[in-house]
């Protein structure tokens, strides 16, 4: 079982490193697909992933395949790659429940972008029951782990009360002045808009960009 682990892995690092140095050849595919039948995960979601890449009309099919069978081994990238598949209907029925399950899948095991998406959807309610507080508490986890666009889109919740007991706007200007640090392209008309909402005074300011400077 050792040696076959081992050759398994020795396969996965081959099609890697030829994978790195001509894209998408079918070498490193067939290395990639030696290494998945001994169940390598890590391999079994690259072939998910090139098979996404490829110009085959199946390819989004196949990827799903691919990942699905690493994510009953449990790799969490496929869990929210699925989940996009889901999202999307791409390679898979268009079904959010499915989605959001395989969201919630890999947030709960801290993939941020999946804690970003599954925000999304519990904060649409597009398909599925809306839920603000679970969209909110999503949300925040992923902002907290340095996703931007969940910056800014915490900062518009707490400011409008989503999720919340009552709107902060100290809390919301924390979360934009964040996300504007971080580049946001639209986290400066969000700054504005608090300002002009909450008639924020210059002390309100002085205190939301002190208590960020407590957080890091």
């Amino acid at each position: 079982m050792a040696e076959d682990s081992n050759l398994s892995q020795k396969f996965y690092e081959q099609a890697l490193i030829l994978d790195q140095e001509h894209k998408g050849c079918e070498e490193a595919r067939e290395l990639f697909i030696k290494a998945g039948k001994s169940k390598h995960v890590e391999a079994l979601y690259m072939l998910g992933v090139l098979s996404a890449e490829s110009d085959s009309e199946d390819g989004y099919e196949d990827a799903y395949d691919w990942w699905l069978k690493a994510a009953r081994r449990g790799h969490i990238g496929s869990c929210y790659n699925l989940g996009i598949c889901h999202a999307n209907g791409a390679g898979a029925e268009l079904d959010i429940t499915l989605a959001v399950r395989w969201f919630e899948k890999a947030a709960e095991k801290g993939h941020v972008n999946a804690q970003f998406s599954l925000a999304r959807e519990l904060y649409s309610g597009n398909g599925i029951p809306r839920d603000f507080v679970k969209a909110f508490n999503w949300m925040l986890k992923a902002a907290m782990a340095g996703h931007v666009n969940a910056m800014a889109d915490v900062a518009l919740m707490y400011t409008m009360g989503q999720g919340i007991d009552k709107p902060d706007k100290i809390n919301g200007y924390v979360w934009a002045l964040n996300a504007q640090e971080h580049k946001h392209d639209g986290a400066t008309n969000i700054l504005k808009a608090i300002e002009k909402t909450f008639k924020m005074t210059e002390r309100d300011k002085r205190s939301a960009r002190d208590y960020l400077k407590s957080l890091k």
